[in-house]
């Protein structure tokens, strides 16, 4: 299975090694004379030594799709040598073809079988992070331990418009390659249209289930799609946020939330900022998406109050939390 590691075309080569199920990162994709002269000398955080990670050795980051999930993957394959850790990237899906009963977001039995013996190797010392798009998961049901979680979140509206467009369009740097995956009459229908028209596509809240979880260990979260289940996975939702994860950052104020996780994971994160500011406007200019409109106020109020209403819901405590979170650690805004 391929991965797509956008700056190793961009900004040098990425020498990777192939698994069955993705790919495991070995080196940095800036050199090693690039990162040294960018990323400060390590220091060491009062407030993360007070906070130990719930698990020091094995880091999560499930992703939600159009959240910066490539921005940040790059980022960590620059600091994965640098700050010795052990980073894999998957795929939905870790085998092929994916048998979604096992596989895929919301099943984690191929996962835990891929990883079993990347943890079993993991230390504190080098940690394991994964990096995949996946519905938060019990990894104490396969006898692993929980992994520290952490996530980036997005204001609900700009991350709709953002996968509306992307599955039309896709990224920037090869626009139109996805129109035969949409379909020529959705294709054509405009961003408005489908709202207005509360078209199936634009009533959906995929948001909610990267934090609600696989309906596997919480059957609330298997019908989101169903207006009337969504108050239920809200609430489940709203307890991972609260109890499960070590932070959620948020998109918008993506350097800040960089340095809240240099600040909580200094083993993983030191640098990350200062990465983030080198390599940061290559990533956005070349991961953007290609062709999307401004959305106007009818269509957002519309999104807010009907479709998104439990996603913004949900961002407005991912952003309460976060925003308590930098206060602790003294971060600016």
């Amino acid at each position: 299975m391929k991965i797509f590691s956008l700056l190793s075309i961009l900004i040098g080569s990425s020498d990777t090694k192939l698994t069955d199920g993705g790919i495991a990162h070995h080196k940095n994709i800036l050199s090693d004379r690039d990162l040294s002269s960018i990323i400060p000398a390590r220091l060491e955080y009062a407030a993360a030594a007070q906070n130990p990670l719930p698990n020091p050795r094995f880091i999560f980051h499930n992703k939600i799709p159009k959240c910066g999930s490539t921005t940040m993957a790059n980022i960590l394959a620059a600091l994965e040598t640098t700050n010795n850790f052990n980073l894999i990237h998957y795929h939905p899906c870790i085998k092929s073809p994916c048998d979604k009963a096992l596989d895929g977001r919301k099943n984690s039995d191929y996962l835990t079988q891929e990883l079993a013996p990347e943890v079993e190797e993991a230390s504190a010392d080098r940690p394991l992070v994964l990096v995949k798009h996946h519905h938060f998961a019990n990894f104490t049901a396969y006898d692993m331990e929980q992994p520290t979680m952490i996530n980036v979140a997005r204001d609900p509206v700009s991350r709709f418009v953002s996968s509306f467009y992307f599955r039309r369009y896709g990224f920037n740097r090869n626009e139109g390659v996805r129109r035969e995956f949409i379909g020529r009459k959705k294709q054509e229908m405009g961003l408005e249209e489908c709202v207005m028209s509360e078209a199936h596509e634009c009533s959906e809240a995929a948001f909610l289930e990267y934090i609600c979880g696989s309906d596997k260990f919480w059957p609330e979260c298997g019908n989101i799609s169903n207006p009337k289940s969504r108050e239920r996975a809200l609430e489940r939702a709203k307890k991972h946020v609260l109890n499960e994860y070590l932070a959620i950052g948020i998109l918008e104020d993506i350097e800040n939330t960089l340095t809240l996780f240099e600040r909580m994971v200094p083993t993983v994160f030191h640098g990350a900022p200062a990465v983030y500011r080198a390599i940061g406007t290559t990533i956005t200019n070349q991961t953007s998406t290609a062709k999307k409109e401004p959305v106007s106020d009818l269509v957002r109020e519309k999104l807010e109050k009907g479709p998104l209403r439990h996603q913004v819901d949900l961002y407005k405590l991912i952003k309460a939390v976060y925003e308590q979170k930098l206060r602790d650690f003294g971060i600016s805004k």
